[in-house]
Order: structure tokens, then C-alpha cells, then sequence
């Protein structure tokens, strides 16, 4: 039960834990190009931009995705790669 566990012992989880939307479109901000989507949660674990900047990188190419496509926003890419993406 998360709920009985110390705050630290939940923090340490949260890194752990990720939330999976059913429908790619609506987990990605039409207004912000891929980069930010993707560099959000970093940052909010403490990621130097430099660090940030080479994870989104390769994540990208993980997926199958070119460095490039960072700088697209979600409307360019087709709903496999969104999925993908999100």
C-alpha cells in the first residue's frame, strides 16, 4: 500500500512510476514541439540541460525517431509515432 509508505520511500518510488495513456494524441501538448514534452519529467528530476538534451537523443532513436525530430511538434508525426513518442 503506497499510502503507508514515508515520504522518502515515496519519492524514491515516483522514479519507478510512469503514467500510460490509452490515446497518444492526448498525452502530448499540441502547443509544445516533442523536445519539451519529452525533457519535462527530466528536468523535474533534476536533469542538467546537457544530460537532458543527450536522453531525449537517444530516446528518440530508441523509437526509431531521428535527433530532428525533436524540434517537430505532435501534428507532424503519424499515430504510430506518436504512440511511440508519448
Amino acid at each position: 500500500d503506497v499510502a503507508m509508505l514515508d515520504r522518502r520511500t515515496r519519492r524514491d518510488l515516483r522514479g519507478d512510476l510512469q503514467v500510460v495513456f490509452q490515446d497518444p494524441v492526448a498525452s502530448l501538448d499540441p502547443r509544445l514541439p516533442v523536445f519539451d514534452v519529452l525533457a519535462e519529467p527530466l528536468a523535474c528530476n533534476g536533469s542538467s540541460k546537457a544530460d537532458t538534451r543527450d536522453r531525449i537523443a537517444e530516446l528518440l532513436t530508441v523509437v526509431g525517431l531521428r535527433r530532428e525530430d525533436a524540434s517537430r511538434y505532435p501534428a507532424e508525426f503519424s499515430g504510430g509515432q506518436k504512440q511511440r513518442i508519448g
